[in-house]
């Protein structure tokens, strides 16, 4: 397969760096890319040519649970992890701006529905200002997407049996164009070990 010119279509890479297939993937599927039909071919808008040079500066590591048997991968350029909780069950990683990702997994100990936990998560996240405009729901797993009036959210939650698995990024709405070109990946890293969920952030 050509290299991808993001300004020309395929071709060159036109900033040149090489990209393996697995990048070539995330940017054609990507749908939180917006594709434009051009005579020459593909040709990103600009916001989306911007974000595409966030995804291509980012460097991702994997953060695997044991205790609840589920892995994330994470962008270590702009989140930073804080150690492992006493318990055993997750993480929390920071951005310097206050963006923040918390992971974790636990019991269902009170036998909840997967419906009863994402309206207790957009509740939680919304609070009184803001509003879910996002959900997608599986039999397994739910993904919601939201605002407040200074944050963007994002939440997904993998019940299995009597465990739930979950993650929730919340970000500054000022920097929604370089947490926007990452958030995707997040989404669809987030699995129990030994099943796939994939996923693509429904488009906002």
């Amino acid at each position: 397969m050509a290299d991808i010119d993001h300004r020309r279509g395929f071709g060159g890479s036109g900033d040149g760096k090489q990209y393996d297939d697995q990048d070539r993937y995330q940017l054609i599927t990507d749908r939180q890319f917006g594709w434009l039909t051009t005579r020459g071919g593909w040709e990103l808008s600009r916001k989306d040519q911007e974000n595409y040079t966030v995804m291509r500066r980012v460097s991702w590591r994997n953060y695997t649970n044991v205790r609840f048997q589920y892995t994330i991968r994470y962008p270590c350029d702009l989140l930073i992890p804080q150690g492992e909780s006493a318990s055993g069950d997750g993480e929390r990683f920071l951005g310097r701006d206050g963006a923040t990702l918390v992971v974790w997994g636990g019991y269902n100990t009170l036998g909840q529905t997967l419906s009863q936990f994402e309206t207790d998560t957009v509740s939680r996240l919304a609070g009184n200002s803001g509003t879910a405009t996002r959900r997608k729901r599986h039999p397994t797993w739910f993904v919601v997407s939201g605002v407040t009036d200074d944050q963007i959210f994002h939440a997904k939650t993998i019940l299995a049996g009597d465990i739930k698995r979950s993650f929730e990024f919340t970000y500054p709405r000022e920097n929604a164009d370089v947490y926007r070109a990452v958030t995707a990946r997040i989404v669809t890293t987030f699995r129990s070990l030994g099943q796939t969920h994939d996923l693509l952030l429904p488009r906002r």
